[in-house]
């Protein structure tokens, strides 16, 4: 990917996060905001975050959507990334959703959802499944339909 000097500095001053890989991961461009989230990889392998959850889905070729995900060096903040996949290199887009997150939160402690519904929903809003929810929080399925029902009846939804 070809990056003039104007590009770069338009680029700089996204509020998305934007980094461009080679195919086998090496760092050739991040913009500001990827470096805050990611910290400095230009030249490195990445290594982390976007190639652990590519690899994990098997994403070899197109793209793939994270949905909430804390990196690594966000100190905390979620992001939607979508890490998209040419062949020739991998150029991956971070979205701040803090917004979003702070407005869920809000709607899950107004429907009074406990502490361990609400960790509970945001484990299923990041799309894990339910045998990876039962696995994080060491419970058996039982208990985690327990929470969902609970949840559910809670939301309304």
């Amino acid at each position: 990917m070809i990056l003039n000097q104007a590009k770069k500095q338009r680029l700089e001053s996204s509020e998305l996060g934007l980094c461009v890989k080679s195919k086998d991961w090496k760092v050739q461009w991040q913009n500001q905001h990827c470096r805050d989230a990611c910290g400095d990889q230009t030249g490195k392998r990445c290594g982390k975050n976007c190639e652990t959850w590519s690899t994990a889905k098997k994403t070899e070729e197109g793209a793939a959507v994270f949905n909430g995900k804390i990196l690594s060096e966000s100190g905390g903040t979620h992001y939607d990334v979508v890490v998209c996949h040419s062949g020739a290199e991998i150029v991956s887009v971070l979205c701040p959703v803090e917004n979003k997150t702070k407005e869920r939160l809000a709607r899950y402690r107004s429907a009074r959802l406990s502490e361990r519904e609400i960790e509970v929903q945001c484990l299923k809003d990041n799309g894990l499944s339910r045998k990876e929810i039962c696995e994080k929080l060491f419970i058996s399925l039982s208990t985690l339909k327990t929470h969902l029902n609970r949840i559910r009846h809670k939301l309304g939804d």
